[in-house]
């Protein structure tokens, strides 16, 4: 069965898949990410590794993932959601 990605109107509907940095230093703005999406999407998760994630984007379990990665972090699942549909950035 072939992957594909789950198409949402408006950030309302999503269901948005998140992460902490390990660097305790660094948690600060993905805090402020998350209260962010808190108060406009549909729910936050937060599962095991965001390679996770990237593949439920891609299986349509998640609607997005966001966090700060490196490029080794995403760079296989990324390819996999990016082959469902999935819009692959880096802000």
């Amino acid at each position: 069965e072939q992957l594909h990605v789950h198409c949402f109107e408006t950030l309302s509907e999503a269901v948005i898949g998140t992460g902490f940095p390990h660097d305790k230093e660094k948690v600060h703005p993905a805090i402020a990410r998350v209260n962010l999406l808190a108060t406009h999407c549909r729910d936050i998760r937060r599962y095991a590794a965001p390679t996770i994630d990237i593949c439920y984007v891609a299986s349509g379990r998640l609607d997005a993932h966001t966090e700060s990665l490196a490029p080794w972090d995403v760079a296989a699942a990324g390819l996999i959601a990016r082959e469902a549909g999935a819009i692959t950035g880096h802000v």
